[in-house]
């Protein structure tokens, strides 16, 4: 709920509704990645990329192929009984962008999601957030990584809170 002002996704107002409600709308509109993947630790890859769909009560059937399909997506499809410890830092960050999307939520946000990755993996994590964004979610980044920055269509530099400046269009 946000402090001050109106909050509206899709034409809904969000900021009225009630805990329930927003914690469905969360569940099954917006994907979250963060750069620190937070997997657990007991699961194999695919249980944990399934959990969102257990909470939203998919189908155990449907809840493993789509999960499945997902990871194979990612380029982890042989993977899928290994569980986070046994992953490269950029294959669990994979592991948690797979999760975040597996929903196919309209909006995936994605707070420092190539933190702590060498370049290569941190392309390959900016590569898979932007095919996201060509299948139809809105992708909002968060970074201090000016050349992970320079890849948005829309940039917005904040400080403090406050917008500093925005560039718009053709940044790539």
């Amino acid at each position: 709920r946000p402090d001050a002002g109106r909050y509206w996704l899709d034409g809904r107002r969000v900021d009225c509704l009630d805990e329930e409600a927003r914690d469905r709308l969360r569940g099954r509109r917006i994907g979250f990645l963060v750069g620190a993947p937070l997997l657990v630790p007991e699961l194999s890859i695919v249980e944990n990329v399934e959990l969102p769909l257990v909470y939203r009560r998919i189908d155990p059937q449907e809840r493993r192929a789509r999960a499945v399909g997902i990871l194979g997506d990612f380029g982890l499809g042989p993977r899928l009984r290994l569980r986070p410890s046994e992953l490269a830092p950029g294959d669990r960050q994979r592991v948690a962008l797979a999760r975040a999307c597996v929903g196919a939520p309209d909006l995936l946000l994605a707070d420092e999601p190539t933190r702590g990755l060498d370049g290569r993996s941190g392309d390959e994590i900016m590569d898979l957030l932007e095919s996201r964004s060509a299948l139809g979610a809105t992708l909002v980044i968060a970074t201090q990584d000016p050349a992970r920055g320079r890849r948005a269509r829309r940039l917005v530099q904040m400080r403090d809170g406050s917008v500093v400046r925005e560039l718009a269009g053709g940044l790539r």
